[in-house]
């Protein structure tokens, strides 16, 4: 079975590890697996603010087969932690 995009991830709960997803076209049913991969793609400081930044996460939704089934990228601003 090849790729096939069935929706997009709306919202993610970083700190408890939750997305949640639209069906937009196919079927995810109960029972289903599904693995969210990201990585960090680039990071750049807030030009007004030092205390924010942006990342650009690559992300790739992965079935139960772990074959990629969609890919993108999440645009977040983010706090900046204090060390």
């Amino acid at each position: 079975m090849g790729e096939k995009k069935i929706g997009v991830v709306t919202h993610y709960f970083g700190k408890i590890g939750v997305a949640a997803i639209l069906i937009t076209d196919g079927d995810l049913h109960v029972g289903d697996t599904i693995r969210v991969k990201r990585t960090i793609g680039e990071k750049t400081e807030h030009p007004k603010n030092g205390a924010q930044g942006f990342c650009i996460y690559e992300v790739e939704v992965l079935n139960q087969e772990d074959k990629v089934v969609q890919k993108g990228q999440w645009n977040m601003l983010i706090r900046r932690r204090e060390s």
